[in-house]
């Protein structure tokens, strides 16, 4: 068949315009996502923002945990210092995604002031020709070496941080019971409650067919007494007209 060539260009033209719409649609669907979740650092104003991320968690709260340690390991490198338990570092947000299995990617973004850190750096700061090696180097020689620091004061600020995690995750399952057991209770008052609709339901239409039997009944035997009067006065009015005819004939 023989077409235009204006109806080729025309046909082209659409084409291309179905095209850009849907890259436009593709790129609208992506930027739902925070800018930060594509950067492993920057900074903004006085502060410095780290981002830690990890996927396909088993649940929320380890992707947080595992997220936080990725956005401070990001922040070690950064400043290339051995640790970080002297510096505050604040969690500005948190962006979570649900898989389809059921686990979680989990983005976290951490900033620092610079000033804190700058200090900070003076002091944790590791030797330039000496890469940061916390596999091969044990934690404590790492202390040791790099910054000078009263080892059983250090010891008990360890315990209580991990005093502090235990008490928050049993805070947290605690919680999580809680609300397991609320849901539960909830559950079966909502089966109770259907069962007593149920069983009223039951009741009700047991109670309404006894009724309409009994009216069924009473109606019968109405209409059962009406025909027998209805025959009775039949009778009567045969009787007395057969009278009557005796008489006059």
């Amino acid at each position: 068949m023989y077409i235009k060539p204006f109806l080729k260009i025309q046909g082209v033209f659409m084409k291309v315009i179905l095209l850009l719409m849907f890259v436009v649609q593709l790129s609208y669907a992506n930027s739902s996502k925070p800018f930060w979740t594509e950067k492993a650092s920057y900074e903004e104003g006085d502060k410095t923002f780290f981002i830690g991320t990890y996927s396909k968690a088993p649940s929320l709260e380890v992707g947080r945990e595992k997220a936080f340690e990725g956005a401070r390991n990001e922040l070690m490198n950064h400043y290339q210092v051995s640790d970080t338990h002297e510096l505050e570092m604040h969690t500005q947000m948190n962006y979570e995604e649900q898989n389809a299995d059921g686990t979680y990617n989990v983005y976290r973004l951490l900033w620092v002031d610079n000033r804190d850190a700058e200090k900070l750096k003076g002091r944790l700061m590791l030797p330039k020709d000496e890469p940061m090696t916390p596999t091969i180097i044990p934690k404590v020689i790492q202390q040791m070496i790099y910054y000078p620091v009263d080892m059983s004061q250090q010891r008990l600020e360890d315990t209580a941080k991990e005093e502090k995690i235990a008490d928050t995750n049993n805070y947290f399952t605690s919680k999580a019971k809680e609300r397991l057991d609320k849901m539960q209770k909830d559950q079966e008052r909502k089966r109770e409650l259907a069962n007593e609709k149920d069983q009223r339901t039951r009741e009700l239409t047991k109670e309404k067919l006894n009724r309409e039997r009994q009216l069924r009944q009473e109606k019968q035997a109405r209409d059962r007494d009406l025909r027998k009067e209805k025959l009775a006065r039949e009778k009567e009015l045969r009787k007395e007209k057969l009278v009557r005819k005796r008489k006059h004939g």
